[in-house]
């Protein structure tokens, strides 16, 4: 009961924002100049947000419950698919907009499953807010918006200078070997979706265990990324030709380079980890 109300009431804030920050992309988009088939990726885009946020609040939950497996399990299925169906897009030559919406698509798919394993492992779902509940989240916006604004303009802003500096082509094969490195992403963010309730109980129940467990995570992530960075820097030629074709065979350059970001991303999320366990 109380999970369902921490849903109800989180996903009542989440939703109101994200209609306000969807409204903002599809503004910014019109006034930027983009062509017509960019706006319409646009909206798309601003679409998925309604499920994404919702999506991030119950895993959250999931994480409260000690019930990662289904976040993990849920992460490496949408993956899956979207890659393989961007790969069957581009190979019969769709473009951008087919991509944007097949992620979309995705994104809403992953939502019902969301609330299925929610309403079976955690609890009923109900559309019921509590006020107390909504007034205590209300008080954490500041620092945890603060840090979704500066995450999502320093992860974004790179492909917006680019498309204005450059042509989508070009922008394009960015893209598509930073996607990859995304793919990957999903190694680390698992560590530590796991990595966290554990540290929030040591953190109350003995500080030394803590401090021991932050050192040995990083130690842990870094063993894993390490020869994972260094392999796929080493096969980001025939990995982009596999899953592209060959004439997105540039984005291999792109891919050597983004993918050893992979090593201090998971450090940073393992100390992210230990900072929200510790308050």
């Amino acid at each position: 009961g109380s999970a369902s109300r921490f849903l109800t009431s989180s996903a009542s804030i989440g939703v109101l924002v994200s209609l306000v920050v969807a409204a903002g992309v599809i503004l910014s988009l019109h006034w930027a100049g983009y062509t017509h088939e960019v706006e319409v990726g646009g909206w798309l885009a601003a679409l998925s947000l309604l499920p994404s946020i919702v999506i991030l609040y119950s895993e959250a939950i999931f994480i409260a419950f000690e019930k990662v497996q289904f976040i993990v399990m849920l992460a490496f299925i949408q993956n899956v698919c979207r890659v393989a169906t961007g790969v069957w897009l581009l190979r019969h030559g769709h473009g951008v907009v087919a991509l944007i919406g097949s992620f979309a698509f995705f994104r809403f798919t992953t939502l019902i499953l969301n609330l299925l394993i929610f309403r079976k492992q955690i609890a009923p779902l109900g559309l019921q807010t509590d006020f107390e509940k909504t007034r205590q989240l209300l008080q954490n916006v500041p620092v945890f918006g603060s840090i979704f604004v500066v995450a999502t303009l320093y992860w974004r802003a790179d492909v917006f200078i680019l498309s204005k500096m450059r042509s989508l082509a070009e922008v394009g094969l960015y893209t598509t070997g930073y996607r990859l490195f995304v793919i990957a992403q999903v190694v680390p963010k698992s560590f530590n979706t796991s990595l966290y309730p554990v540290l929030s109980k040591l953190f109350h129940d003995s500080r030394d265990s803590f401090r021991r467990a932050n050192s040995l995570s990083i130690r842990y992530i870094l063993v894993v990324l390490l020869p994972m960075a260094a392999g796929i820097h080493g096969l980001s030629e025939p990995l982009v030709r596999l899953l592209f074709g060959k004439e997105f065979g540039p984005a291999a350059e792109v891919l050597k380079i983004v993918i050893w970001t992979l090593i201090p991303y998971g450090v940073v999320r393992v100390l992210a980890s230990g900072l929200f366990a510790s308050n």
